[in-house]
């Protein structure tokens, strides 16, 4: 009776031991992973500017085996016409994540202040692969956007801004 007990015993804690799988647990309070700016200035509306920040994380809740991937993004681009005063666009973006492995990070900023359009957009930055994590062990990415535009109050001129960024986690 004992030995049956023993085996039974044996036996219900493996069956528990092999259904216990890492989990990766997204952050709750993080905002997504994309963020983007937008401003413009004309005739009536002076000045304007917009931030957006935002971040996100992935966690394991127990040591194991992942593959990763994180991806770094930015753009800016701005856009002046002068006509009877003077302009002003600003824009900034930035993505970055990092991994117990590595960084990744892209920043674009470009700003005009004359007739013209324009934009800084370089390449991603990416990295990933299969690793050892271990528990609570996370990938996370954080970008921002900042745009700004301006004009002689009461000119014709016209600016605009656009900055987007990405930081961009992955795992399983």
């Amino acid at each position: 009776m004992k030995s049956s007990t023993l085996y039974a015993c044996i036996i219900a804690m493996l069956f528990v031991s092999s259904v216990t799988f890492s989990e990766i647990i997204p952050d709750p309070e993080g905002t997504g992973t994309s963020s983007g700016a937008y401003a413009t200035a004309s005739k009536g509306n002076p000045e304007y500017y917009q931030y957006q920040e935002r971040w996100w994380c992935e966690t394991t809740t127990e040591a194991g085996t992942f593959t990763w991937k994180t991806t770094a993004y930015a753009y800016a681009g701005c856009s002046c016409l002068e006509d009877g005063g003077w302009v002003l666009a600003v824009a900034d973006a930035s993505g970055a994540c990092a991994s117990p492995f590595g960084v990744v990070f892209a920043d674009a900023r470009y700003t005009l202040d004359y007739t013209n359009a324009g934009a800084d957009n370089p390449d991603p930055d990416t990295d990933g692969g299969t690793d050892e994590f271990d528990a609570y062990e996370c990938v996370s990415g954080m970008c921002d956007s900042f745009a700004y535009t301006a004009i002689e109050e009461g000119s014709d001129s016209y600016a605009s801004a656009l900055a987007t960024s990405i930081g961009d986690v992955d795992m399983y």
